[in-house]
């Protein structure tokens, strides 16, 4: 989280932002409107952008942590006014009694709301008997949290001891539930909006989270409504989720809707149009998804009319834009990387992964037993963030500072978690603990490095390529129902070079169980050394893909990228280039100008080009004359190891 100290030194006041927007410093006092707030302010990326045409004031902070620090909340200041003649109306006509508003702690206070002061009735958030927070609700329905302090869901201190548990949308819905005598009941703090966020809610409880065993997904039948029950389900674990179904009834009056009346779309719509009875039954009547097994069209048709109404999703960029013709990130999908060892398959992968991290802040976990312990593993990961190293192992000033070695701690600390459990190594273990970072963390990819070093592989009386097809079945089911990109790092079998030295280049079949791969990966992907067999310091190191299971998405069979390896670095950039994607300075302009960036590396993906390419940098130039520093490029010399 970035600090009101950091935005000032850009000139920004943080205390004229409100909900992350406010008036633009440069070019505010020119304006006709003086007080339009066309600055937009993101505290935890410490981006910031007017969105004033032509004002170009736009950037990121420059935020140093030395060290560590525990998140530390604001306390909430009690609310204790009780609840207002009119508010027990209110509640009284959504058929919510005086009893369940005492027993809810509901209060009321007058609050601040942008254009002035207004009465908001206060649900006042409880977590371990304590408040945490409180959020404030008028009659015209104005929201606000209070600012710093904790997230959690609503109620959440009636998880405790239970093995199901209610979800919904919004406070009045779980005083529904309790009403209805449904007592394991939450409610999600900040309602549909939150379905994109990292669900820090989620985090801030997982403990009491984790003994559940079935979620029972109540939110609004609506379009944010449905995505939230998306992002709930595959952060909880899909296979632990029921959904539930609202009454076909048309009961609630609706000017808008044909005939006058809809159907209800909340619990609370049911408890008061058909009764507490039916508001039990839909709760009852909860089922989950058919994620395995047979599908009606009608499965899935919300999936359909969205990919009608807004296309089909396309995977996600590496940034590189040569790569992307070959390959993008898709969540849900297998990609195995293979190649000989001492290749780099893992510094590659660890550099893809570091940029996906960079800039659209993607958080893995790392099973890679070959890299124990933990402090050389992360040791790699800081030299390739910071660019330098740990040490003058070079000979050369090389060594990061202080503060750059903290800086690329706090990076590493947020978006990346090395799982080596301690005893048993099989992928039933490994599953294990990664589906428990994912519901304290919220994963986007997680990783195998290498296969083989998995236990109980190829034992028993069964073929190689049977019990592989076990497997990669069970991770696939794993990436499906976490909403995960799951890698696998494979090395191939003892392959014999040829009278010169050089082996062929790594397929399939190379790898124990052979067309099993083919037959169950979404994507493969080689990481070749060309030079290799003749020159064992060679840096040029080649991307190829073999096969890209949904090309429509996002990648091509068949295409091949040269990168240069930069050992002083840690890093990779194209081959005959010297641009370099792995660039904190990069990275921030990118966040700061998102759809700007996306939008030139879609028109490169597809401009059919091979070899060197304008980059991203080259283009901002021409828009915005910034100027990148391109001086630590580094040309391996003849005597840099790999």
């Amino acid at each position: 989280m970035y600090t009101k100290e950091d935005f000032e030194k850009v000139g920004i006041d943080t205390s004229k932002i409100r909900n992350g927007k406010g008036v633009c410093p440069k070019c505010g006092n020119d304006r006709k409107n003086k007080r339009d707030p066309s600055l937009y302010v993101n505290y935890n990326d410490g981006v910031y952008k007017c969105f004033n045409h032509p004002c170009e004031f736009k950037g990121s902070v420059t935020y140093k942590k030395k060290e560590f620090q525990k998140k530390e909340y604001q306390k909430p200041i009690p609310r204790l006014q009780k609840v207002s003649d009119a508010a027990a109306k209110y509640f009284e006509d959504r058929k919510i009694s005086n009893n369940t508003l005492l027993r809810f702690n509901i209060t009321e206070s007058v609050e601040f709301f942008g254009s002035g002061k207004k009465k908001a009735v206060c649900f006042n958030y409880i977590k371990d008997g304590k408040l945490v927070n409180i959020k404030f609700r008028t009659r015209e329905k104005d929201f606000k949290l209070i600012g710093g302090a904790e997230l959690c869901f609503y109620n959440i201190d009636a998880a405790k001891g239970e093995k199901e548990l209610v979800i919904v949308e919004g406070e009045i819905d779980c005083l529904t539930c309790h009403e209805c005598t449904i007592y394991n009941t939450v409610s999600v703090p900040n309602g549909a909006q939150g379905n994109n966020s990292r669900l820090e809610y989620i985090d801030n409880c997982w403990e009491l989270l984790e003994p559940i065993e079935k979620y029972i997904i109540a939110v609004d039948d609506d379009e944010a409504g449905r995505a939230l029950k998306e992002a709930l389900s595959f952060r909880l674990g899909v296979d632990k989720c029921w959904f539930i179904t609202y009454p076909p009834n048309l009961v609630v009056p609706d000017e808008k809707a044909q005939g006058g009346f809809r159907k209800c779309k909340d619990l609370n719509e049911v408890h008061i149009y058909i009764g507490s009875e039916e508001v039990k039954k839909v709760v009852k009547g909860a089922e989950q998804l058919p994620i395995v097994g047979a599908f009606k069209i009608i499965d899935v048709s919300d999936e359909l009319w969205e990919i009608y109404n807004s296309g089909q999703s396309q995977g996600q960029t590496s940034q590189y834009g040569e790569l992307d013709r070959a390959f993008k990130w898709k969540k849900k999908e297998l990609n195995l990387w293979a190649g000989y060892g001492n290749y780099g398959k893992t510094t590659m992968f660890l550099h893809l992964a570091m940029i996906k991290s960079m800039y659209d802040g993607w958080k893995w976990a790392i099973f890679s037993p070959e890299n124990f312990p933990a402090s050389d593993f992360f040791i790699d990961l800081i030299e390739m963030y910071a660019g330098k190293s740990v040490d003058e192992r070079f000979g050369i000033p090389n060594k990061m500072s202080p503060q750059e070695f903290a800086e690329a701690q706090e990076f590493i600390q947020d978006h990346i978690i090395y799982v080596y459990p301690p005893d048993v190594q099989n992928i039933e273990m490994v599953h294990n603990i990664f589906k428990k970072l994912h519901l304290k963390h919220g994963l986007d990819g997680v990783v195998i490095d290498p296969f083989n070093q998995l236990d109980d592989l190829f034992s028993g009386s069964s073929r190689d390529d049977q019990i592989l097809s076990i497997m990669l079945k069970e991770m696939k089911r794993f990436a499906l129902m976490n909403n995960l990109s799951y890698n696998v790092i494979a090395h191939p079998k003892n392959v014999m070079p040829d009278k010169d030295g050089k082996r062929p280049d790594v397929e399939v079949w190379h790898l124990a169980g052979g067309a099993m791969w083919n037959n169950k990966m979404d994507n493969i992907l080689t990481v070749e050394r060309p030079e290799w067999w003749t020159d064992k310091k060679s840096a040029w190191t080649k991307i190829k893909s073999h096969k890209i299971k949904r090309r429509r998405t996002g990648g091509m069979a068949g295409e091949e990228v040269d990168f240069m390896y930069l050992p002083r670095k840690a890093s990779f950039c194209i081959k005959d280039t010297n641009k370099e994607i792995l660039d904190l300075r990069r990275a921030e302009h990118y966040r700061a100008d998102k759809d700007f960036y996306l939008n030139e590396l879609k028109r490169f993906e597809t401009m059919g080009l091979r070899g060197a390419i304008t980059y991203i940098d080259d283009v901002q130039e021409e828009v915005t004359k910034i100027q990148f520093d391109n001086s630590n490029h580094y040309e391996p010399s003849e005597d840099a190891p790999f």
